[in-house]
């Protein structure tokens, strides 16, 4: 639509200089219209540079888009790869990963580049200013969870290697038997710091919980669990998961993410070693010198750089 019929349509609204039933003004139009046509002058708009925005972010979103549909291919059968920075105390390391590729692949290339020997060490994806945490399963695809954290909904998100913590808390329970099912009470996040008390169920792979006469049940494949909250949810307790559902359009915005609170830290563990075992059976995050991962040329400085920075805060 022109500026001129945007003008006949808001200039007696916004300008209302005649009184009801009157000849209709035109200046009121021609104001508008004016006030449309001239914009970039009046507000010191520059056009070029933000249409040069504009075409550099339709390019890096079509980017994103070619990788995300080639994350799950194959190794070797796209050409894409991907830069992850991986912190370290007080330095990180970037190291170019392809699609196809999971963190298994990769583990030896991580703690050569970082000067770290085998040891007690786990990859750990850290998102909303750190408030969710998790440690990254060496069998997952590195790209898919690379890409995530460039997306607006997780911004201030990185990837760290920490000391494998989890392998304490998890060690002390059995694999469940089969076709068991674990079942309890939890506090669910529903809107405006409200949470409600919910009977969750966990049955192969589902997650069953139920407030009131509905239930909803999520299958455990297609979610993520991360230690936490964020914490202007006001949480009843500091004992919180969060599961998070990739978007099936990839387009993180859709991310659906369900908030748990448990009464006391025993009571999340119970149920995260569940949901764990749902998705990976062993807690397999222990990053090694694997036989299957080959170093790369460390004097190719596209492949790999060291850096001196500093952790996120």
């Amino acid at each position: 639509m022109g500026s001129e019929n945007l003008g006949v349509i808001f200039g007696p609204t916004l300008m209302s200089t005649h009184e009801p039933g009157s000849e209709f003004n035109p200046h009121e139009y021609q104001l508008v219209t004016t006030l449309i046509d001239y914009f970039p002058w009046l507000f010191q708009v520059n056009v070029e540079l933000e249409e040069s925005k504009g075409k550099e972010l339709k390019l890096a979103e079509a980017e994103l888009r070619k990788i995300m549909s080639n994350i799950d291919a194959p190794r070797g059968s796209v050409e894409n790869s991907w830069i992850v920075e991986v912190f370290h105390n007080q330095n990180s390391v970037n190291i170019k990963i392809e699609s196809g590729q999971t963190l298994r692949d990769v583990s030896a290339e991580i703690l050569y580049r970082a000067k770290l020997a085998d040891g007690d060490y786990a990859l750990h994806e850290f998102l909303c200013n750190g408030q969710l945490q998790r440690p990254v399963h060496l069998s997952e695809y590195l790209l898919n969870t690379t890409v995530t954290l460039w997306e607006e909904r997780v911004q201030r998100s990185w990837l760290a290697i920490d000391y494998n913590s989890i392998k304490e808390k998890l060690k002390i329970f059995e694999p469940p038997p089969p076709d068991s099912v674990e079942q309890g009470s939890l506090h669910m996040y529903e809107a405006k710091k409200k949470w409600r008390e919910v009977q969750c169920k966990l049955s192969q792979d589902n997650f069953t919980y139920s407030k009131i006469k509905v239930k909803t049940s999520l299958n455990l494949l297609n979610f993520t669990w991360y230690l936490g909250c964020e914490t202007n949810l006001s949480p009843p307790t500091q004992h919180c998961f969060t599961l998070r559902c990739v978007s099936p359009t990839r387009d993180h915005k859709d991310d659906i993410f369900k908030v748990f609170c448990a009464a006391d830290e025993a009571e999340m563990w119970r149920w995260l070693y569940r949901i764990n075992y749902v998705k990976f059976k062993e807690p397999d995050y222990r990053l090694v010198r694997s036989k299957r991962a080959t170093l790369q040329n460390p004097n190719n400085r596209n492949s790999f750089i060291l850096l001196d920075s500093r952790l996120p805060t």
